[in-house]
Parts: C-alpha cells; structure tokens; sequence
C-alpha cells in the first residue's frame, strides 16, 4: 500500500452510516439490552394508558445508553486518522487523543468476550481490536479490551484490514508482529472461504447439468 499524507478510518460516510446502524442493532438487540426490553415491555403491558410508562421506558434507555457509552461509543461512532508522524483517534463526545509513532512502544490485537445474541461473527474479527499503547496492555483486561478507555497513551480501534495495513506500512516489523500474523491470518481465512465458495458454485454447476441430462434422457424416452 502507497504511503499517504493522511489516511481516515471510516472513509466514507456511507461507512460511517452503516457503523451508527450496527450500533442502534446492537444496542436494540444485543444480549446486554435484555434487560431493557424485557422492562420496556413489562411497563407498557402493566401502565398501557398511562403515558408515565412511556417516560419510564425512555427514562431506561437513556439509562442503558449512559452505561454502554465507552463501548458503544467508541465501537461505533470513533474515527481514526493515520498522517505522516502521528495517529488522531476521534470520537463524539471525547476528548481526541493524538499519538506519535515514535510513542507506540506496545501495538497488538486484543479481543473481547461476547455474549450478545446480535452479534454474528463470520470472520473470526468480529471481537478484535488494535491497540496503541505507550505502557504495556495490562493484564486484568486480557479479552476486556472494551472496559478499556481510549485516553492519552492508549489508543484503541476496531480491527480492519486497512488500520492493519496502515500500522505495518509505517511501524518496524518488530513492533507490529502480533498485527502482522492476524492480518495474514484473515486472509488466509479469506482466500479459503473464497476457494470454498467457488467449489459450492462448481458442485451446483454439475448438479444442474445433471439433472438437465436426465431431464433430456426422459423426454427422448417419452418420445
């Protein structure tokens, strides 16, 4: 990948879009918001006419959002900046955090436990995140990562392929080895499922051949 001057992780706002919808599906249908619902719905079931129900619903969202705001925030609405000497992490509501490559002395990936029933992780990157850090990644938040707080001296993004490319065109291979085998990882997981659905798409070829031969075996046979 050619060095730029500046690189924007979301690029697009059609990016960015589809990041604030995951965020609304997860928080709407994520196993963490099972609360939430079943309380939304036992307060209109027992206060149907009452519109002190509907506040109190509300009252909880509110609540919830509050509570998931580090994780959901910086899940889905925070935006990442690679330029020439330095790295910009951006987030609504937060403080930008601004790192020099010459600071990142610990860059990895670290995962997270999850739960959540709207959460479908096909790749095997749904959990993943890369992390910059000054200090070494404490070990108490092993696969906690989202209780961590990005703030000054740790940055910390949601795994893509182009945030992992952009870490390895501008960091020694030696600080960026645990980055380095996941991105390999993922694309050889890739190329393998690409291989697999070409094989599906060449068994469903010869399946319908076969059955149109046989088609055409009994329509002679009829004649």
């Amino acid at each position: 990948m050619k060095t730029q001057k500046s690189i924007k992780y979301p690029k697009t706002y059609r990016e960015h879009i589809g990041r604030m919808l995951g965020c609304f599906w997860y928080s709407v249908f994520g196993g963490s918001s099972l609360f939430v619902e079943c309380y939304s719905i036992y307060m209109i079931i027992l206060y149907p006419d009452r519109i002190f129900a509907y506040f109190m619903v509300i009252g909880v969202l509110v609540w919830f959002i509050g509570m998931q705001r580090t994780h959901l925030g910086e899940r889905f609405a925070s935006k990442i900046t690679f330029f020439e000497d330095r790295v910009v992490w951006r987030c609504f509501g937060y403080i930008p955090v601004i790192m020099k490559y010459d600071e990142m002395e610990h860059v990895g990936i670290e995962t997270f436990d999850d739960l959540d029933r709207g959460m479908v992780d096909i790749r095997g990157d749904g959990t993943a995140y890369i992390y910059m850090s000054v200090e070494p990644y404490p070990e108490k938040y092993k696969r906690k990562i989202i209780q961590l707080r990005t703030k000054k001296g740790f940055i910390k993004f949601k795994y893509t392929d182009g945030v992992a490319e952009a870490l390895m065109d501008r960091l020694p291979v030696e600080k960026v080895e645990q980055v380095r085998g996941f991105y390999f990882k993922m694309k050889y997981l890739d190329s393998q499922n690409e291989l697999f659905i070409k094989q599906e798409k060449r068994k469903r070829a010869r399946r319908k051949k076969q059955e149109q031969r046989k088609r055409e075996k009994e329509s002679r046979k009829t004649k």
